[in-house]
């Protein structure tokens, strides 16, 4: 006979699953291309950079590529959450490109880039929608945060 799992080691089990997803926020997915972009909230901001996943959802992936939003580069991390390290090939890293300058189904008017702006800003400083469209967040205050203009690296260039 099988035997009951505990109150405390379901628990346990499920903050297993959910404990990745306290420490990021996704910025937007593509159903159609089977990939999604989520934005970590890191603990020091000298890496800011997004997870590019091969699913629609954190849980579905299975390859995770950690990629700064300042240079083309890939950002090295010693904890890849169960998945496989990802570096994109020439039609992964165009596709990207063209995933990321479609138009955002959340945030009308914006491109997924300006999506993954806008998500960096909320989750990391508090920064609302309208503050980071319109400019008018205390950039004194966040030097860290990103202008909605802040322009795309040549993620084609990623290395």
């Amino acid at each position: 006979m099988k035997k009951q799992k505990t109150f405390k080691e379901v628990t346990d089990q499920i903050e297993q699953i959910l404990e990745p997803m306290y420490e990021m926020s996704m910025a937007w997915n593509s159903k159609q291309n089977n990939r999604c972009v989520w934005v970590e909230n890191p603990s020091g901001f000298e890496n800011k950079y997004f997870k590019y996943l091969n699913g629609i959802t954190y849980g579905q992936a299975d390859k995770c590529a950690r990629i700064s939003m300042v240079e083309p580069k890939y950002v090295n991390h010693k904890d890849y959450g169960g998945k496989s390290n990802w570096v994109l090939n020439s039609n992964e890293r165009k596709e990207l490109v063209t995933l990321m300058n479609q138009p955002n189904k959340k945030y009308s008017g914006c491109t997924n880039w300006q999506a993954t702006l806008i998500t960096y800003n909320e989750d990391n400083f508090g920064i609302d929608f309208d503050e980071t469209i319109n400019g008018t967040f205390e950039k004194e205050k966040y030097p860290n945060a990103f202008d909605i203009n802040t322009p795309m690296p040549n993620y084609m260039e990623l290395k």
